[in-house]
């Protein structure tokens, strides 16, 4: 499957800061912490010199999620006058926030350094440990960031949050499959399509309902096909020929999807729509 570099910067590059600039930086003052924590993350993506007061003045927040996110920012938009604030965040009294502050310093501007390299990891890094030992709030917003992460860091932190779908709390499942339901974030269509099968069984009805919507997707319901590819494996080689003629095959792979976009996250729907699944897909003893 063909991965999209650079995705969020090419994004940002074609809007204005009346665009998102400003409006995240009007968001920075919301009561919601989660919120202000995922504007900070944007903001850094957005490598705009316009929120640094702003920014700067965060460093002293009272969260040290939003401490921590902060300086990952602000190293991104890579201001010189911030620098010194940044080493000053190596005494800070929290350790994710001193390591951060370490990483931004050895590493600034991380803006200049988007290859692969121990910078770069130690990043992605961060994300992996809060992923899989942070409180629920701190594991989404490692999930936020992780589906806006450069090329070939979201796809080493694909398999992550595959794993990450056996969290007990729903909300945090929910938003993982949001995440990766980014089209640069798949990067093993194989992968996404068992990891989204086997959460529409899922316990918690929202989760369900994600699953399936996103299994309606992949299956064309909304018109659109994925290329061939990416159902290698997956649905049976008779079904996904592009003979002209067998046009036919493609409305049967719809239809299935059509079936998961119309069950929302109920079991029984969802049940019969898997039956239909089962008919179109390679089974064991095929790929045998």
């Amino acid at each position: 499957m063909q991965l999209i570099f650079y995705e969020v910067e090419i994004w940002f590059d074609n809007m204005s800061d009346t665009d998102y600039v400003i409006d995240a930086m009007k968001k920075l003052n919301d009561d919601d912490e989660r919120i202000v924590t995922q504007q900070v993350i944007w903001l850094g993506y957005a490598r705009s010199s316009k929120p640094r007061d702003i920014l700067i003045s965060f460093l002293n927040h009272t969260s040290a999620d939003v401490r921590r996110w902060t300086v990952r920012s602000l190293a991104q938009i890579g201001d010189e006058d911030t620098l010194e604030s940044l080493v000053n965040c190596q005494n800070d009294s929290d350790e994710m926030v001193r390591k951060t502050a370490e990483w931004a310093v050895k590493n600034f501007p991380a803006s200049a350094t988007p290859s692969i390299d121990d910078c770069s990891m130690d990043d992605l890094d961060l994300l992996v440990q809060t992923l899989e030992s942070g409180t629920d709030d701190q594991k989404i917003l490692a999930i936020f960031a992780m589906a806006v992460l450069d090329w070939p860091h979201i796809e080493l932190a694909f398999p992550h949050l595959l794993k990450a779908l056996e969290e007990p709390n729903p909300e945090v499942r929910k938003k993982i499959l949001e995440a990766i339901n980014e089209g640069s974030m798949i990067t093993d269509s194989k992968s996404y399509f068992f990891a989204i099968r086997d959460c529409l069984l899922d316990d918690n009805a929202s989760v369900r309902g994600e699953a399936a919507s996103q299994m309606a997707g992949f299956l064309g319901s909304g018109g659109g096909l994925w290329n061939k590819e990416a159902y290698d494996g997956i649905i049976k080689p008779k079904l996904i020929q592009y003979d002209e003629s067998e046009t036919h095959s493609w409305d049967t792979i719809r239809s299935v999807g059509f079936a998961f976009a119309e069950s929302g996250g109920d079991l029984e729907l969802i049940r019969k729509a898997m039956m239909m699944l089962h008919d179109i897909i390679v089974t064991n003893s095929e790929q045998s």
